[in-house]
């Protein structure tokens, strides 16, 4: 018992250190499966020994590759009547921007208009981490940024990023997973009709190109 408990403990330990080496995307965080156990190669189970590094040969999303997203969502705002898709935390803004952020009860939002640069409102306090990530996506020297503070209202920058791009009279879709509080902030604009984002975002990410088939094997 106690070996077996041992040998359980072991790979436990060498299976959370693989993942945690995979999560932060180390080439080298599995290269030995001796290494991660801390026995000699010869000494493991057939089945560690034939273990081989699942990343390897992996290219990730390129900027290039979500610019060609936000422009396959543009053409299906246009023919939806969509004037702007507005993203908040979660995967569609890691798809379509390349920002991995958190569930906050501040507002921090991307939005994708049909024409002009694409713009990020963000909470004053958070805005050299947001253009951290912005620094690494589409959005690259291309996005204007608006930071509000704590007694500022974040939608009243909403609708002047909109007037700028001569967006004031707006129809937005909210992707899918946008909180009500959010979305209903952006309803109370005036002249803005909010709408379901869901035919842009899902009309990009279900069709799948071969660079994403190769990532999801």
């Amino acid at each position: 018992e106690s070996l077996a408990m041992t040998t359980r403990r072991t790979f436990l330990t060498s299976a959370t250190t693989i993942g945690a080496g995979l999560a932060i995307g180390a080439p080298h965080a599995v290269a030995d499966p001796g290494e991660i156990t801390g026995q000699p190669t010869a000494d493991l189970p057939p089945a560690i020994r034939a273990l081989r590094p699942m990343t390897a040969g992996v290219v990730p999303i390129s900027v290039a590759e979500r610019q060609g997203r936000i422009e396959r969502a543009t053409r299906l705002m246009r023919e939806r009547g969509i004037d702007a898709l507005m993203l908040t935390g979660g995967t569609s803004m890691v798809y379509f921007m390349g920002i991995a952020w958190g569930i906050s009860e501040r507002l921090l939002a991307a939005f994708l208009p049909v024409r002009g640069r694409p713009f990020l409102v963000t909470p004053k306090f958070e805005e050299e981490r947001a253009m951290e990530q912005v620094a690494l996506g589409p959005m690259q020297g291309g996005a204007d940024v608006y930071a509000w503070e704590e007694h500022e209202d974040p939608y009243a920058l909403v609708a002047q990023a909109l007037q700028a791009r001569g967006l004031a009279t707006a129809t937005i879709a909210c992707e899918e997973t946008v909180r009500f509080q959010f979305s209903h902030g952006i309803s109370r604009l005036a002249a803005v009709t909010v709408v379901d984002g869901t035919p842009v975002t899902a009309g990009c990410r279900m069709v799948k190109d071969a660079h994403e088939i190769a990532l999801m094997r």
